[in-house]
């Protein structure tokens, strides 16, 4: 397991366009599905994000994964809403993007 000190700008590049990746996939479940967290190809691509979401060591990186937070988060199921809040509630997210940050939560 990659600790902080050993992962690379690029280990972080890549775990970031992961991140977007997998909300884009989410995105793209819900054009053809419709918004129904319920639906197991939805539930998937949510679980996946949130475990790459949880994945970024720097905490920080969070304030550069605003789109990809706000698409899971609005597709998150209900059981597991409080697991993603507590995911994303990090302070340096939280207040340089409170606007955007506060929005997909009250969803």
């Amino acid at each position: 397991m990659r600790t902080s000190s050993n992962f690379t700008p690029e280990d972080q590049c890549s775990a970031i366009t992961e991140v977007f990746a997998l909300a884009a996939l989410t995105y793209l479940h819900v054009v053809v599905s419709g918004a129904h967290p319920d639906q197991p190809e939805i539930n998937d691509s949510v679980a996946r994000a949130m475990d790459a979401l949880g994945a970024l060591r720097d905490r920080k990186l969070l304030a550069r994964v605003v789109w990809p937070a706000c698409v899971t988060g609005c597709m998150v199921s209900e059981d597991k809403q409080n697991t993603f809040r507590d995911l994303v509630a990090v302070e340096c997210f939280a207040q340089e993007f409170s606007g955007l940050y506060h929005k997909p939560m009250k969803l």
